[in-house]
């Protein structure tokens, strides 16, 4: 609704404007908007999400894939040696691609998590989560085997989790500005003693306004 003497809007349960205290019998309706845009909120880890998402989901593929061929390769080897009365001695190394396969796939669902989830701020701290999962796993290898070329593959976790930081400091931010906004939007009437926006001029309940006589 719309008061009919200034233009300002006001609630439609109001029976006084809140910017002039005009009555309820001033008031006009007038036709709500047929659409209204919804706020964007902005996610600005995205972009680190983007990247590193889909280089997971590139590089979990190849591990299956690559993981799956050589299990093929090992399973026509010993019947091989099978045929020829050889011992099979290929169970360590399948376990070793069965390994290769899992770890494939675990990528995989970070980087299609993590591409799809990019822009989703309220998904921010399960993907830290998951990055900080991930970087733990890659980093215990150099445990044992430390070099510097794979350490470099810490790279992308690391980014990773970056991205979903940022994302999580802005859902972070969105929550503190709308406490923010809930506690200073309420004010109490001098007259009524009812609850309004501290922002509007007038009580909507009775027509008061703060500073003039009750």
């Amino acid at each position: 609704m719309f008061c009919a003497n200034c233009g300002n809007q006001m609630a439609e349960e109001a029976k006084f404007c809140q910017a002039c205290g005009k009555g309820s019998g001033q008031v006009a309706v007038l036709p709500k908007p047929q659409h209204v845009a919804p706020v964007q909120t902005g996610a600005p880890g995205k972009n680190f999400l983007l990247v590193t998402g889909t280089l997971y989901i590139f590089f979990g593929a190849f591990d299956i894939i690559i993981g799956a061929l050589a299990l093929d390769v090992s399973d026509s080897f010993s019947s091989i040696l099978s045929f020829f009365g050889v011992p099979n001695v290929t169970g360590p190394f399948r376990f070793l691609l069965f390994l290769f396969i899992i770890s494939g796939a675990w990528n995989l669902i970070i980087g299609i998590l993590g591409a799809k989830n990019s822009g989703v701020i309220e998904n921010a701290y399960f993907l830290s989560v998951l990055a900080v999962i991930d970087l733990i796993l890659s980093a215990v290898p150099l445990l044992f085997n430390f070099s510097w070329f794979a350490l470099l593959f810490l790279a992308v976790p690391i980014l990773y989790l970056i991205g979903a930081l940022k994302n999580k400091g802005a859902q972070q931010y969105m929550r503190n500005v709308s406490q923010l906004a809930g506690s200073a939007s309420i004010g109490g009437c001098a007259s009524c003693g009812k609850s309004y926006g501290i922002s509007m001029s007038c009580c909507p309940h009775c027509g008061h306004r703060p500073g003039s006589a009750k």
